[in-house]
């Protein structure tokens, strides 16, 4: 018997980011209003402007990060603890990528932590498609079986 799939797969990895790119690019549009109400007008604008931004600077660490928390997370059964780790990998990665590009730790942090729990909402928004990974691995398994 093969082993279980419990990761999301290449597709889901990309949805994953995608949706916390969507998350950090909310988060930031939404501190932005709050300190300056009179700018929520703005506030289509800044999601445009914000997602280009954030999907060009995220790039880099999503292609290290997303391989890195497959190899790390793969071995975890539960979809709890690999989100868990997913965080824990982004706030690592991010804090000393940023802190590293801002030459500030405290900086490094104040961008990795708000980073790693849009990357935790992304891997656990994409908690399906791990259920439907293994229901469609059974059911080829019970294809081929006489």
């Amino acid at each position: 018997m093969s082993q279980q799939r419990t990761t999301p797969g290449i597709d889901g990895y990309l949805l994953a980011y995608l949706i916390s790119v969507g998350c950090v690019v909310l988060f930031v549009v939404a501190v932005e209003v709050a300190f300056e109400p009179d700018n929520a007008v703005y506030a289509p604008a800044m999601v445009v402007v914000m997602s280009a931004y954030a999907g060009v600077l995220s790039l880099p660490f999503a292609l290290v990060g997303i391989p890195l928390v497959h190899v790390v997370a793969s071995p975890c059964r539960t979809q709890t603890a690999q989100v868990l780790l997913t965080g824990v990998v982004t706030v690592v990665l991010v804090s000393l990528g940023s802190a590293w590009i801002l030459g500030s730790l405290l900086g490094g942090a104040i961008v990795g932590v708000p980073t790693a729990c849009a990357t935790m909402i992304g891997r656990a928004a994409v908690i399906p498609l791990v259920t439907h990974r293994r229901l469609v691995e059974l059911r080829a398994q019970e294809q081929l079986q006489p």
